[in-house]
């Protein structure tokens, strides 16, 4: 049997009828296109039936895993030549699996290919400031060409080479961290036109903690492995906040925004960022605890 030209892998802690946002968008292009959707499930609430979905897409229950666990076993079941992810909070755009297709095919040497991240929730100051402070980087516009990092979860795919070159699948995976070292020849590859939209409308203190919980798991994962990199960044949690609130403000001065959001944002990206360098001292100190099961 051939292998899809692509898969899409989305893990949810939230289950169904919240995986209606994610999956709506890809009613129509995913069988258009030939694209396997492979939906994992922990929310332990009841599946869909197949007529609520409205086009094939296989869903794993399993129930209490974290989104990096189940992340992981995706990309290991996928049967596509191409593995793409986004979060179970994003909607991708109309064009989003052809123009995955095409820009795998344009460029061979690209084993990894990264897109655009929109505001999905304008309508509050927090919202716009949780969104500048983890996906800032990679708001529209961003340059297309090869690129030294790509967006995270909400936009990203592979070749299948570079999925299978993937370690064991036991604990968390999170994937600018443990994916494997490129090859010679092969690069990283940004496209602009990729794009896909965001959507947190959180509250103040369901951020607060989202962002502690953020810290924790990654730092908790860094901690795995202590290198020079990750002990002058232990070293420098003191300042660390106050800096990448700064490298914030400069980042997303380039970008396409309502005029005067930055500025009402930057107090709540301030204190976004502190609550991430809180959990990266948690972290560093006891590991990751429980902090991947209650991220999305």
């Amino acid at each position: 049997m051939e292998s899809p030209p692509l898969s899409v892998v989305v893990p949810t802690i939230r289950g169904w009828p919240f995986a209606k946002l994610v999956l709506d968008p890809l009613r129509e292009q995913a069988p258009r296109t030939g694209t396997e959707v492979i939906l994992l499930d922990a929310s332990g609430q009841p599946p869909p039936s197949k007529d609520e979905v409205g086009f094939p897409v296989r869903w794993l229950e399993r129930p209490g895993a974290s989104v990096f666990e189940m992340r992981r076993e995706g990309y290991g079941l996928a049967q596509g030549q191409i593995i793409a992810t986004t979060e179970d909070h994003c909607t991708v755009a109309p064009d989003w699996c052809e123009r995955l297709i095409a820009s795998h095919a344009a460029h061979p040497a690209a084993v990894a290919v990264g897109g655009a991240v929109e505001n999905g929730t304008p309508g509050r100051t927090l919202w716009w400031a949780a969104f500048f402070r983890t996906q800032g980087p990679f708001m529209p516009p961003i340059p297309t060409g090869p690129t030294d990092r790509l967006v995270g979860a909400a936009n990203l795919s592979y070749k299948r080479r570079m999925v299978e070159r993937l370690g064991p699948e036991d604990g968390i995976h999170i994937d600018n961290l443990d994916m494997p070292a490129l090859e010679p020849g092969e690069v990283l590859y940004a496209d602009g036109g990729l794009r896909v939209a965001h959507h947190q409308p959180t509250s103040l203190w369901r951020t607060s903690v989202l962002d502690f919980h953020n810290g924790r798991a990654t730092a908790g994962k860094r901690r795995e492995r202590m290198g020079r990199q990750e002990w002058i960044r232990l070293g420098s949690m003191g300042v660390l906040p106050l800096y990448r609130t700064l490298r914030t403000y400069r980042t997303i001065r380039a970008k396409d925004r309502p005029a005067g959001t930055l500025e009402r944002a930057m107090p709540a990206v301030a204190w976004l960022h502190l609550c991430q360098a809180t959990g990266e001292l948690v972290g560093y100190a006891s590991g990751p605890g429980n902090s991947p099961s209650e991220l999305y």
